[in-house]
């Protein structure tokens, strides 16, 4: 199965995303784009690559910004198709690459975070109408947060999934509450 994984490559939940999905399904092929920084790796160089800096503020953060992207662009025009393109973070700059997603897989997954719905103006929403519209499924982290979702975008409540990503400690810390020894041996603190 082929999937790409556009995203901040600086994200430690898309890290551990990456090795959960190598750990289950090591015959994936997974490809990783960093739109805003124009970085594509294989899945499996993600562990190994480091993080990158952000660029400076100012103007020359919006050069590096649609630098990337037209590097992003141009490899999208020449990518193979994907069973999947998973999209993190729903920043209004993937409009300008939009259609060249929609022509590599018609099965989009996009995961929204707190500040992806809760902080964004309403100019940024209108920007990511279209790839909600287009998505197979919108997933959320939380059942909180995707009823919030649901409450303004009813229409889309078909689509809507939870999937917990991201939260290796949590199993452990349910396990730990009320025992704060237990917790900080097995943590090492």
């Amino acid at each position: 199965m082929g999937i790409l994984i556009i995203c901040d490559i600086n994200s430690y939940l898309v890290r551990q995303l990456v090795a959960e999905y190598y750990r289950e399904h090591p015959d994936f092929s997974i490809d990783i784009l960093d739109v805003f920084r124009g970085v594509l790796l294989k899945g499996h160089e993600l562990a190994v690559f480091p993080l990158q800096p952000g660029p400076r503020p100012g103007f020359a953060k919006k050069r590096a910004i649609l630098k990337g992207l037209w590097r992003s662009a141009v490899y999208m025009l020449s990518a193979r198709k994907y069973d999947h393109i998973h999209l993190f973070y729903l920043a209004p700059a993937y409009r300008l690459v939009f259609r060249l997603i929609r022509m590599k897989s018609r099965a989009l997954v996009i995961t929204l975070f707190g500040s992806d719905f809760y902080l964004i103006s309403r100019f940024q929403q209108k920007m990511g109408g279209p790839f909600l519209r287009n998505a197979r499924w919108i997933t959320f982290s939380n059942e909180g947060m995707a009823a919030d979702f649901i409450a303004v975008h009813g229409a889309l409540k078909e689509k809507v999934r939870v999937c917990r990503f991201g939260l290796s400690l949590t199993p452990h810390i349910e396990r730990w509450i009320g025992m704060p020894e237990k917790a900080k041996a097995t943590l090492g603190i």
